[in-house]
């Protein structure tokens, strides 16, 4: 991670809900500073590095739960019971 770097919680840390958006703001260690909006106010949070993802592969993995569950796909997958 890098500072200015969009990331994506993971877990629920300090009153902010996995899936909110935030920008790291500093770094030390196993230790992040990000910020986020929380009721309309920038909001600083620290959180360790597995509290947190990077924006790319939240997505990609988002990605790839919804293609392993069959859900939002250009083209159905088939399964036994389809058949």
């Amino acid at each position: 991670m890098e500072i200015g770097e969009s990331v994506v919680f993971v877990n629920d840390v300090e009153r902010t809900q996995a899936g909110r958006y935030g920008r790291v703001m500093g770094l030390c260690d196993d230790t992040v500073m990000v910020g986020c909006r929380l009721r309309e106010r920038l909001q600083y949070v620290l959180v360790h590095t597995w509290d947190v993802l990077p924006q790319p592969m939240w997505r990609r993995l988002f990605r790839r739960r919804q293609i392993a569950h069959g859900k939002n796909l250009r083209t159905p997958v088939i399964t036994r019971r389809d058949r």
